[in-house]
């Protein structure tokens, strides 16, 4: 995760956004990983976040991907 940024939008209420590169690899692969056997996506999370009585939760969250390499095919091993 990278910067994020968050906001009032009420008194119980807020908004925010968290910049994300997410590196996978593959299931049982050695390390370092071949690029073959890498994902990497970038993107944003907006997030709604809501005050309850048991403190700030996220009430609602969303990825926009903004870049994607390699294989998705690695997140589904077998």
């Amino acid at each position: 995760l990278h910067t994020s940024r968050a906001w009032a939008t009420g008194p119980d209420a807020a908004e925010g956004l968290t910049h994300v590169t997410a590196h996978h690899v593959g299931y049982g692969v050695p390390l370092p990983a071949p690029e073959t056997a890498t994902y990497t996506v970038t993107g944003t999370y907006q997030d709604v976040f809501a005050r309850t009585p048991a403190g700030w939760r996220i009430w609602r969250r969303t990825l926009t991907l903004l870049t994607t390499a390699g294989d998705p095919a690695i997140l589904r091993p077998g």
